[in-house]
Formats: C-alpha cells, sequence, structure tokens
C-alpha cells in the first residue's frame, strides 16, 4: 500500500510505503489481510455465477432451497461482550457446537419462529440476551407485477433529492404463494416417495448432478483404513474450474444424502490432453488451406455454426468414456474435399507411444475425461496437427 498525494508528502520522498506484506500469495492474502492490515480488504469472486453457463441456467433456482432473508445480531445487556451474529440455515444437522445458526420454522398461519441450536448441534444462545432481527417479507405472486409499475423509491432524503423518477421496465416473476394446509396433506405422501438418501454410487451421482452447474460425475467407493469413503468427481459445465464456493455447495448437498457412517470426498475431474496429428489428403478439386480451416472448426471445441458442439466440444465426452479414433476419422470426411485421413499420432499428451494408434481407442480412467482444445496459448489442453496433402 502506497501512500503518494498530488501535492507529495512533506519531508519524505514519495512514495511513502503505508502497508507491506511478505511471502503473501493468493491463499494466504485474505486471512493475512484480515488480521494485519488496517487499510486493505480483499474481496474473491469465487461466489460469483459462473459466466460460462447460460442464462436459463443461472436463472433455475429451486424455492424449497432458499433461505429466509433475515439477519439476526444477539448482544449481552450490561456487557463488554461483542455482539454475535447469527446466520440462517436449512436445519442444524451439520453444525457444530459453536456455530452461531439458526433455523426460520413458519407456521401455515404465517408466523415465524427462530430455533437456536442446542450446544449439540448449533451454538445455543444465553439466556437474557437481546436480539435485533432485519428480515424481509416476500408478497408471493401478489408481487409479480407488470411492467412500469413501480414508481416510488425508498431512500433516504439525502438520496432521494438526487433520484428523478424510478420505474421497472420488465415484469416481476419468481414470486411463489406459501403452501396451504391442503395442499401440504396432498402433497405430503408424493414427498415421501422421493428417495433422499445415496446408497449406490449411482446416487451419489445423482446427488451432485442436481446442481445444474455440474455437467458429469462419477463415484467410487474405497476402503480408505477405518472407514469406506465414497470418491466423487464432479466436472462443472465447460470445464470450468471447481471453485470452493461450488464444492462447498456441494458437500452439502452429498452430506445430506450419504450413509452414516461412510465419508464422501469430492474432487475435479482429471482432464486428459490428447495429442492427435491427422494426413489429410484433399481432392485436386478442392483448396487446401479451405479444407484444413473446415477440419479444424469440426474437430474444435467450440459450438458449429449450426449450433451443434464440435467434436472435441467437452458436452461430448463424459467421465471415464474411452477416445476411439474411428469416429474421428468419421468426423473429419464429413468435411467436403477430405479423400482420406490417415492418423499418424494418437496418444494422451506427453506418451511417444503407437500403442493407442494400433488398437485404435485410448481408454480412460473413471475419474478421467479427455480434452482437446487446440489452443495455441494453452498448448498443456491437447494439440491437434494437421498434414495436408494434395489440393489445389
Amino acid at each position: 500500500m502506497l501512500y503518494t498525494p498530488p501535492s507529495g508528502p512533506q519531508g519524505v520522498n514519495p512514495p511513502v510505503v503505508a502497508e507491506q506484506f511478505n511471502a503473501m500469495s493468493l491463499a494466504t492474502i485474505s486471512t493475512i489481510t484480515a488480521t494485519a492490515s488496517d487499510l486493505l480488504t480483499v474481496e474473491t469472486f469465487e461466489g460469483e455465477p459462473n459466466p460460462s453457463l447460460s442464462v436459463a441456467d443461472l436463472m433455475s433456482y429451486n424455492a424449497n432451497l432458499a433461505i429466509p432473508a433475515i439477519k439476526v445480531v444477539s448482544h449481552t445487556p450490561q456487557t463488554s461482550n461483542p455482539h454475535i451474529h447469527w446466520t440462517p440455515v436449512r436445519d442444524l444437522l451439520g453444525s457444530g457446537p459453536e456455530d452461531t445458526q439458526f433455523v426460520v420454522e413458519i407456521d401455515t398461519n404465517g408466523t415465524a419462529q427462530l430455533r437456536f441450536g442446542d450446544g449439540t448441534n448449533g451454538k445455543m444462545p444465553v439466556a437474557g440476551d437481546h436480539f435485533h432481527a432485519v428480515y424481509r417479507v416476500g408478497n408471493g405472486t401478489a408481487g409479480n407485477v407488470g411492467a412500469n409499475c413501480l414508481i416510488n423509491c425508498s431512500a433516504p432524503v439525502a438520496a432521494k433529492s438526487s433520484i428523478l423518477s424510478c420505474t421497472n421496465p420488465i415484469a416481476a416473476s419468481g414470486g411463489v404463494d406459501p403452501e396451504t394446509a391442503a395442499q401440504i396433506r396432498r402433497r405430503a405422501p408424493q414427498a415421501f416417495n422421493t428417495q433422499e438418501r445415496a446408497i449406490t454410487m449411482q446416487d451419489y451421482v445423482n446427488a451432485v448432478e442436481l446442481n445444474t452447474q455440474i455437467e458429469d460425475a462419477a463415484a467410487q467407493s474405497r476402503w480408505t483404513g477405518s472407514w469406506y469413503t465414497v470418491f466423487i468427481a464432479a466436472e462443472p459445465q465447460a470445464n470450468a474450474p471447481l471453485t470452493k464456493t461450488l464444492k462447498r455447495s456441494l458437500n452439502q448437498t452429498v452430506k445430506a444424502y450419504r450413509l452414516a457412517g461412510r465419508d464422501t470426498f469430492i474432487e475435479p475431474p482429471q482432464y486428459v490432453p490428447l495429442s492427435i496429428a491427422l494426413t489429410i489428403c484433399v481432392d485436386p478439386d478442392s483448396f487446401s488451406a479451405d479444407v484444413r480451416i473446415a477440419l479444424l472448426q469440426v474437430l474444435g471445441s467450440c459450438m458449429l455454426p449450426s449450433g451443434q458442439p464440435a467434436f472435441f466440444n467437452p458436452r461430448n465426452f463424459e467421465l471415464g468414456e474411452p477416445i476411439y479414433l474411428s469416429p474421428i476419422y468419421e468426423a473429419a470426411r464429413t468435411v467436403p474435399g477430405v479423400s482420406r485421413v490417415t492418423a499418424t499420432t494418437f496418444e494422451p499428451q506427453g506418451l511417444s507411444t503407437n500403442t493407442y494408434l494400433q488398437q485404435g481407442y485410448i481408454p480412460m480412467g473413471p475419474f478421467q475425461v479427455a480434452r482437446l482444445d487446440n489452443d495455441p496459448s494453452l498448448p498443456a489442453n491437447g494439440i491437434l496437427k494437421l498434414k495436408m496433402q494434395g489440393g489445389r
């Protein structure tokens, strides 16, 4: 942190070092600045939505998983004890004895009660503490107003002086009325038919894939010396990284389904970059450069102009799926001007062997998925080489 005022500091040579930290990394910067810095604050983008997802996926929310919009602060009167901030959660089953969490329970008549921990599952409040709550109350479907209906702005007096007008350009949506007692009685039997436990490995896979940010998953049970642990590989959409926020959300989901006495561990998939070299024989009536551009598009990792994914698009490969050579030949032959295709290199990147070329496929482990981006700036994500012969 440097201090360099426009006029220059008096008596010292600018810039002045206000704060300095050595050996700081991305893994330690949040902890160091939170405890040792009075001027720096660190924010992370891990909680932000994945920009590679579609609008439909980003706007797809399950109302049953919503957390109440409420902030609760407690304080012991006539003491200097610091204020305690309490966090709303869906349940206290995974809360520890010191976790300041609570559950909001709403009755059919709209009355809400706050249920705190008992000292084992969640921290127990101290008798006599004063609580202060700030919360937001929804209005159900009545809040789905039409466009240009909101004209009043709730803001401080100082802010209102600079606001000329306000409105909503699009209609509101998403408001849902609470279930009535009759609806609960009718839906309760069907709710018990939903399996909310994981027994087989496919059950664990299904639990992870409930998250719309996960494209594919695989699970294996292993004996780790004292108990069985279910190892789960979760592949995010569009080869996105498995962030800490997403991993934490998946862990919370899986823990609600797992069997008692069985541990779980979630990890990202093992991407296997491929190295493929093809010799292309071009028809005499076709331009070799045009055929090459078309081949790179068909055998690429993006979307084709037709809206279909290219051959090496991440959507086309699942965890543990082997890569066969014959479909590559078939995809290349669909390009006009290609008369013959011959592979000279077909292997995982970094291996110099003809074994996979001779057997015609590259096997993948249960937690492995093939990758070939053919990006010159990221050669470690797979390389495709084309040797053009013939043509104009």
